[in-house]
C-alpha cells in the first residue's frame, strides 16, 4: 500500500509527477494529499457542512435523473419493438400505466440545488460566471427535451395502450429523446465540473 501525508503547502518539490489542481471556488486555502512520491492531489482545505450536505444532494438528483433517462429509454424501446400489446412484459405495462411525476421531474431538483451551492459560495461564484450560464442553458435544454420529447410522446404511447394499441412512433420519439436528454445532462455535468471560463 502507498504511504499517504498529508503535506502543508504545494507539493511539486516533492513528487516528480505535476499536482492535479481541483479548484474549489469557495475555499482560498489549498492542502496538499501526498501519495508516496508518485501524486500529489491539491483539494479544498475546508467545506462547510451546508455545502457538502448541499453536493451531496446535487449529485445524488443528477445520478437519479440519469436512471430516470435510462429506464426511459429502455421501455420506449421495448415498446417499440413489440408487434402487439400481448407482447410486452408486465414491468413495461406498469411504467406506462402508473407514470411517477415525482420520479419524472426530478431533475428539476438540480438547478434547485445548484443555486444552492452558489448561494453558499460567498461570492466567490456567482450565476453570471460563463460555466454557470452554459450549464443553466443545458439545463433548460434537458427539461425542454424532458417535457416535449419524452413525457408528451409518453402520454401519447399511455393512451395508445389503453386502447389496446402500440403507438409506435411515439415510443420510438420518446426512446430518441431519452438519449438526447441523456447526452445533454452528461454535457451539463462536465461544465459543472471543469467550469469552463471560471
Amino acid at each position: 500500500m502507498l504511504p499517504i501525508s498529508l503535506i502543508e503547502g504545494p507539493a511539486e518539490a516533492r513528487s516528480p509527477f505535476p499536482a492535479l489542481s481541483v479548484d474549489c471556488p469557495f475555499n482560498r486555502t489549498r492542502r496538499s494529499l501526498h501519495f508516496g512520491q508518485t501524486l500529489s492531489v491539491f483539494a479544498s482545505e475546508t467545506t462547510t457542512p451546508l455545502y457538502a450536505s448541499l453536493l451531496v444532494v446535487h449529485i445524488i438528483v443528477v445520478l437519479i435523473g440519469l436512471v430516470q433517462l435510462i429506464v426511459a429509454a429502455k421501455e420506449n424501446e421495448s415498446l417499440r419493438r413489440a408487434a402487439k400489446v400481448e407482447d410486452l412484459n408486465e414491468t413495461t405495462l406498469r411504467y406506462f400505466a402508473r407514470p411517477s411525476p415525482i420520479f419524472g421531474r426530478v431533475l428539476l431538483l438540480v438547478p434547485i440545488t445548484g443555486a444552492g451551492l452558489l448561494g453558499v459560495s460567498n461570492g466567490r461564484t456567482s450565476f453570471t460566471d460563463a460555466w454557470v450560464l452554459l450549464g443553466a442553458l443545458c439545463w433548460v435544454a434537458a427539461f425542454a427535451g424532458l417535457e416535449a420529447g419524452i413525457f408528451a410522446n409518453e402520454r401519447r404511447v399511455a393512451q395508445g395502450l389503453a386502447e389496446q394499441r402500440i403507438d409506435q412512433p411515439a415510443a420510438a420519439a420518446a426512446a430518441r429523446a431519452s438519449h438526447l436528454v441523456a447526452a445533454v445532462v452528461v454535457v451539463a455535468a462536465l461544465i459543472m465540473i471543469f467550469q469552463p471560463g471560471g
